[in-house]
């Protein structure tokens, strides 16, 4: 997580709440130095180990504290994170619980900013993103190997650091395909964030989400940060969600009619309504951003410039050029995803709305 400043002063009483925690200890080891990222069901501090260790901490809020389910959902986080074994994919070093019964996890503190604020700072360049969207598909393709479905793929949720590493963040909602130990979902719960929802997610049937699911959310994500809107636009995000169950995306190019033709073939295809129809693995997509890097720069990505996986050197963002973008200013970040732990559509930003899907009644959703 990132450590980038102090929070701004609001008069919401949860931030209140969660300032009063720092400078205070947990279990005799870490000391809270900063708060640096909240949301409706976690807190994020900056923090340092007795032995000196700078750490990000993620603290669940105490009225969550004795639900059992949610408790399970935070944890797992860590558990499947250090599962996928991917440099661009965070590293969760420890959980533990507060002497009053708080679990928290204990996460390695990023530098940089998501890549949210990035893209609402308007200086990302195509060749940027592209190459953004390169690594993210990397730590993916990993993920995707080893089973994981990330389903919650959003520009909040990838993390780019000072020195250009790219970091895939949250995987409370993770589904991993062998076994039901880590399972967290089942038919007609809409599981992740609307905007960036793929079509099978949005109709919440369990079984039609697979990794493909998370190849169409890189697409809305690149979609959004090249052109600077949604893959549908509508009125709210209801609408949005029952287009994104019944519409085919729009193509890049009918926004952006002057984007390299690489580019738009790889969003694209990556937005095809049948995901039969998509790249078929996040390897693919990946060596198509390859190709339109090298459409947009007349430069190639160099081999050794790749997220470190199964022995491949790691890379960072100075093979495109200068830093991204620069630091936003200190505050919260308002898609700073400590709340997808929820099993529940999430409204940007990060609003918990309805935890049933379109057409069902409340009988219908396991509370």
């Amino acid at each position: 997580m990132s450590d980038n400043g102090n929070v701004v002063s609001t008069d919401n009483p949860l931030e209140i709440e969660a300032r009063r925690l720092v400078g205070t200890n947990l279990g005799g080891k870490w000391t809270l130095d900063a708060l640096i990222g909240m949301g409706g069901m976690a807190s994020v501090y900056a923090a340092t180990h007795r032995n000196g260790r700078r750490v990000a901490i993620k603290l669940l809020s105490p009225e969550f504290g004795h639900n059992v389910q949610v408790r399970e959902r935070f944890l797992r986080e860590g558990y499947v994170a250090n599962r996928i074994g991917h440099p661009g994919v965070v590293t969760i070093l420890d959980d533990d619980t507060t002497e009053s019964g708080q679990v928290f996890l204990v996460m390695e503190l990023l530098e940089g900013d998501s890549f949210l604020a990035r893209i609402q700072g308007h200086s990302l360049t195509p060749a940027q993103v592209v190459f953004i969207g390169e690594q993210v598909l990397e730590a993916l393709a990993t993920a995707h190997r080893r089973g994981i479905i990330h389903r919650d793929i959003k520009p909040g949720n990838i993390f780019v650091c000072k020195d250009g590493r790219v970091k895939v963040l949250d995987f409370g909602l993770a589904r991993v395909l062998e076994g039901n130990d880590l399972e967290p979902t089942r038919d007609g719960l809409v599981l992740g964030t609307v905007p960036y929802l793929s079509p099978e997610q949005a109709i919440a049937k369990r079984d039609d989400i697979d990794w493909r699911s998370d190849i169409y959310s890189v697409g809305a994500m690149l979609y959004y940060a090249l052109a600077g809107r949604y893959v549908h636009e509508a009125n709210n995000q209801l609408d949005m969600l029952m287009a994104t169950m019944k519409k085919p995306a729009p193509s890049l190019a009918s926004v952006l009619p002057n984007i390299s033709p690489k580019v738009v073939t790889m969003v694209d295809r990556a937005l095809m309504f049948d995901p039969a129809q998509r790249w078929q693995c996040a390897e693919d997509m990946a060596e198509a951003a390859r190709a339109a890097f090298q459409e947009l720069t007349g430069a190639s990505i160099p081999a050794t410039a790749r997220s470190e996986s199964d022995g491949k050197p790691g890379w960072a963002m100075a093979a495109v050029g200068p830093a991204v973008a620069q630091e936003t200013p200190s505050g919260v970040d308002v898609d700073m995803n400590v709340d997808s732990i929820c099993v529940s559509v999430v409204f940007e930003p990060d609003t918990i709305v309805s935890s049933q899907a379109p057409g069902q009644t409340s009988n219908d959703v396991k509370k």
